[in-house]
């Protein structure tokens, strides 16, 4: 059983059982991209947090964990960084977790939609030795990587509060801050912030982060797979024939079929990001009489603007 996962949630098979043999290893470097960005994104924050929750212990490390909030801001929108900033301004120990968790994150949903993007990429190539939709497939290996990662966030949760030794697993006694408002749903007391709980009740409360975690990527592929799914159901001919993608003689799908697909759903992306302009467009209309210019800008500040000017945003967000 994994620590830091509701048994609800836990995987049940094996992520190699619905892969064509061939195609393992590429699925192999995608996990290890994950896991890599699990890596490098949760030891910055982490130690970040840390820092931020121990700044009377202060030392080298700590101050230059500090120092590098701001290049931790470099990986989000600019809609994250400011409440990541609003988080940590007011203080308080469950505000400053959460600030760093979400940062957290933000950083591992955008590896893991580009991960999702490349399956998708994968399985339609490859969708005649496939039991579902390249779609279905990509998405279930998808969920599947972001489970058997899930341990990664009952590690992080520890450290960010604890100093980082070999305690046991299910030994550590978590400060009550973190299920305290605004990282939890419990009134935050400045008094018993810092007290501690028993292992039993600490390893609950792991659990809860690691849903918490689970929850929060599979809903953005969920998200991802709709949209990119709708999008290329809308390009697809009505017409168009299953022929088969393979020789006999050989199980490498070829390369036009894989530019196509690829193609296909450089399309799909771009109009699936037009669809969350027009969107998110209709919803700060609520607040009138602003120039378009201001709604493009306040979208390009956001995860949806993806770097894009405010002129090709106001371009494609009304129409």
């Amino acid at each position: 059983m994994i620590l830091g996962l509701p048994e609800w949630l836990q995987i049940s098979e094996r992520w190699e059982d619905t892969a064509p043999a061939d195609l393992v290893p590429a699925i192999q470097y995608l996990r290890r991209r994950f896991l890599e960005a699990h890596w490098k994104r949760g030891d910055a924050t982490r130690e970040g947090c840390y820092a931020e929750l121990h700044r009377n212990e202060l030392d080298d490390v700590a101050e230059a964990a500090l120092d590098n909030r701001t290049n931790l801001k470099r990986w989000v929108d600019h809609a994250v960084g400011e409440m990541f900033d609003d988080l940590v301004n007011q203080g308080t120990p469950s505000a400053v977790l959460k600030a760093y968790f979400h940062l957290y994150l933000d950083g591992l949903a955008r590896e893991i939609i580009t991960v999702f993007r490349d399956l998708v990429v994968i399985g339609h190539a490859h969708r005649m030795r496939l039991a579902t939709s390249p779609f279905e497939w990509a998405q279930a290996q998808a969920k599947h990587l972001i489970r058997s990662e899930a341990e990664n966030i009952a590690f992080w949760v520890i450290h960010a509060c604890d100093e980082l030794d070999d305690r046991p697993w299910g030994t550590w006694q978590s400060p009550h801050f973190i299920v305290m408002k605004p990282s939890g749903n419990h009134p935050f007391d400045a008094e018993t912030a810092w007290n501690r709980s028993d292992p039993e009740t600490s390893t609950q409360w792991l659990k809860w982060f690691g849903e918490a975690y689970v929850l929060h990527l599979e809903k953005i592929i969920e998200e991802t797979a709709g949209m990119t799914a709708l999008e290329f159901a809308k390009t697809q001919p009505a017409s168009e024939p299953e022929a088969p993608m393979f020789s006999s003689e050989s199980n490498v799908a070829p390369a036009p079929i894989v530019k196509s697909a690829r193609r296909e759903l450089r399309k799909q992306d771009t109009q699936a990001r037009y669809e969350l302009w027009r969107k998110k467009y209709k919803e700060l209309k609520k607040r009138p009489d602003m120039p378009d210019v201001w709604y493009a800008d306040q979208i390009a500040g956001l995860a949806i603007g993806g770097g894009y000017n405010v002129a090709t945003i106001r371009k494609h967000m009304t129409k």
